[in-house]
């Protein structure tokens, strides 16, 4: 069977259900609350991504004019995560998140961490950068 799901609303598994001949589950369906200046988060985690994702294009000798990200910090903490190159379990946490906000901060600081290990190693790989002589 090949099957194709579209997430549309947070939920958690209550209950596993194998009663018939494929999987089922009980579900509770989340709300998603914003937290306290969620969209003071949401340029800052827009910006940081923006530059994440030239920093490593930079290191493929590649260019990116504009990266489209929506504004909506709830929609925009959705798209990071669903873009952002990092493992499993971390994008499990974010999931998990239980404010909005939560997902945004998470989401920063792994975004400041990898954009300052990019920028070293970019700054490691280019001639324009460093001492010169003329």
């Amino acid at each position: 069977m090949d099957l194709m799901a579209q997430g549309v609303r947070r939920f958690r598994i209550l209950e596993t259900l194998q009663d018939r001949p494929y999987l089922r589950g009980r579900v509770e369906y989340l709300d998603e609350p914003p937290g306290e200046q969620a969209d003071v988060f949401g340029p800052m985690v827009r910006s940081a991504f923006r530059d994440n994702v030239r920093l490593a294009s930079g290191l493929r000798n590649e260019w990116v004019r504009e990266i489209a990200l929506p504004e909506e910090p709830g929609a925009l903490s959705y798209a990071v995560a669903y873009l952002l190159n990092a493992h499993r379990s971390f994008k499990q946490m974010l999931l998990e998140a239980t404010t909005i906000r939560s997902r945004l901060e998470h989401e920063l600081r792994l975004l400041t961490q990898q954009n300052l290990s990019l920028r070293r190693r970019l700054e490691g790989q280019s001639p324009f950068f460093g001492a010169t002589l003329n």
